[in-house]
């Protein structure tokens, strides 16, 4: 985590961690409650069987998109953690270009995006 978040300071240009200042190495006594929050979720990939259910779409390059432009799917985190089965998660930049970010993952990487 703090190997992480470190990277997210150099991302964002910062000359030390903010981080370091509120993270400690004391583990959280029995039944304390933690004020971190971790959330889950799960974009299943569209069946080609049960396609009428998704809302998909073929682009001129032949590559099928499943949520169109004015469909936003959006996730407001500090850190997210992205793991997918295979190829083809494309993730649009701050400049409005689509970037292929899982081209290169082995079976126990993972994507890390700070923001």
């Amino acid at each position: 985590a703090r190997d992480i978040l470190d990277a997210i300071s150099f991302y964002l240009n910062l000359r030390s961690s903010p981080f370091t200042k509120i993270l400690d190495n004391v583990p959280l006594r029995n039944r304390e409650i933690s004020s971190s929050v971790l959330s889950v979720c799960c974009h299943a990939r569209p069946s080609f069987l049960g396609a009428q259910h998704h809302n998909l779409t073929t682009q001129e390059d032949g590559q099928l998109i499943m949520f169109s432009e004015h469909e936003h799917q959006v996730d407001k985190s500090l850190i997210s953690l992205v793991k997918s089965d295979k190829a083809g998660l494309h993730v649009k930049d701050f400049h409005g270009r689509w970037v292929l970010v899982d081209a290169d993952l082995g079976p126990q990487d993972a994507i890390v995006y700070p923001g």
